[in-house]
């Protein structure tokens, strides 16, 4: 599983092991802490290079997207919005 997070300490673009799946989950820091919030943000990725850059092999098939928030860590609320998500060929 590849993960993209908005939070916590990593640096963008740091790859880090999920303390709760191990090696089954790379999670690719795109924003942290110190980033801005209250507006929109346009962000894009490149899923099958850094699928590629986390577990050393190419994506043949994607088979499921999840976009979710996780706060209960951190005993604060979150709240977001996300529109317009696109896939393109790679």
């Amino acid at each position: 599983m590849l993960s993209y997070v908005w939070g916590g300490f990593g640096k963008p673009c740091e790859v880090v092991r999920s303390p709760f799946f191990g090696g089954d989950n790379a999670m690719t820091i795109i924003r942290n802490e110190s980033d801005p919030v209250g507006g929109w943000i346009m962000e894009w990725v490149n899923v099958v290079a850094d699928h590629k850059g986390a577990f050393g092999i190419t994506l043949i098939a994607t088979s499921h997207v999840l976009v979710g928030a996780d706060s209960d860590d951190t005993r604060t609320r979150n709240r977001a919005f996300v529109c317009n998500i696109n896939f393109v060929p790679k």
